[in-house]
């Protein structure tokens, strides 16, 4: 399975930038984006940046990415990844059906 990682942008160069993922730092195509800035965040596919991520975007998805991993090594307490979910008053209409939503 390939998936998509949120890196930081450390270094911005012509049709490239250096970016960081926690200890991982490599060299990021961005031929696809455009020209970046330092700061940014890329989520980044095969070393190519496949979008320009706002900071809670790269948030969220770095914590469902640290969830995912717990899960596979047997701990499931991940609620506090998901703070944006879990203190949600109620679902999005497309999930009402699974729990019997009142509201739906």
């Amino acid at each position: 399975m390939c998936i998509g990682i949120p890196m930081r942008v450390v270094e911005a160069h012509a049709h490239f930038a250096i970016c960081e993922s926690g200890e991982t730092r490599k060299r990021v195509n961005t031929l696809f984006v455009g020209d970046v800035e330092p700061g940014q965040w890329l989520l980044v596919h095969l070393d190519s940046a496949r979008e320009i991520m706002t900071d809670e975007q790269a948030h969220q998805l770095r914590n469902a990415l640290l969830a995912v991993d717990a899960v596979v090594n047997g701990n499931t307490d991940v609620d506090h990844l998901f703070q944006d979910l879990v203190e949600r008053e109620r679902l999005p209409a497309h999930l009402h059906h699974l729990v019997g939503d009142p509201e739906s």
